[in-house]
Parts: structure tokens; C-alpha cells; sequence
């Protein structure tokens, strides 16, 4: 995995004309995604393939994941919600809070299960302040 993520932001750092926040943004989700896939997907088990597509224009990145591992539970993504965080800080979780930051990088990701395929669409756009 850190091979294929090495292998994209090397991509992403050949195109001048996207900021780099944009570029960071992309690996960030990138990577939350291809780790999902790995461990929940394939359940961790090794020798799995996925395929993933890039599109990039000055304002936006377009990246499509497709796998044949097994489907989102509900045939749809997870929401947009964080984990109970106001808690003691001895009880923070550990995880579940990669949903929330691609829900909030790449905003309306789109899922579908096609055959035994699942695809996952998503666009992260240049933030401007």
C-alpha cells in the first residue's frame, strides 16, 4: 500500500498546475480509502487486487476505487458523523474517524455495488480561502 500511495503522490507531484493542498488533500483520502478497502473490503487477506483512477483538472481531483471484495453493509457509505469524542480522554476511540474526514475533503463520495464490483467515486476540490 505505501508503495502504490508513493506511486501516486509521485503523479500528483508531476502536475505544476494543482496546489498543494489540493495534492495533500488527495493522499490523505487516498489513503483512508485504500486502507478500508484492505482491511474491511478484504478482511485484511493478502494478495487482493483493486484498481484505482485519477483525473486531474486545475480545480479538482476525480478518483475512482474499484474492488471485488465484499460490500458496504447497507450497499452505502457510512454517514458523515464523527465518534462520541466529548468524552474523558482515556475513552477517545481509536478509529471511526475516516468517514468523517472524506465525507468532509472529497464532499458527496458515490458508492455502488456493480456485479461483484465495488466502485467508489469521489472529487476533492481546490479549497480557497
Amino acid at each position: 500500500m505505501r508503495d502504490l500511495l508513493a506511486e501516486i503522490k509521485s503523479l500528483l507531484d508531476r502536475h505544476d498546475g494543482i496546489s498543494a493542498d489540493l495534492k495533500s488533500s488527495c493522499e490523505l483520502v487516498l489513503a483512508e480509502v485504500l486502507n478500508n478497502i484492505e482491511e474491511h473490503s478484504y478482511a485484511g487477506a493478502p494478495g487482493h487486487v483493486f484498481w484505482v483512477d485519477i483525473a486531474i483538472d486545475p480545480q479538482s481531483i476525480t478518483v475512482e476505487t474499484r474492488d471485488n471484495g465484499i460490500p458496504m453493509p447497507g450497499l452505502k457509505l457510512p454517514e458523515k458523523t464523527l465518534p462520541p469524542h466529548q468524552v474523558p480522554h482515556e475513552d477517545l476511540p481509536e478509529g471511526g474517524f475516516g468517514w468523517y474526514m472524506i465525507h468532509v475533503l472529497a464532499p458527496n463520495p458515490a458508492y455502488v455495488r456493480q456485479g461483484d464490483m465495488n466502485a467508489l467515486r469521489f472529487v476533492l476540490p481546490e479549497i480557497t480561502f
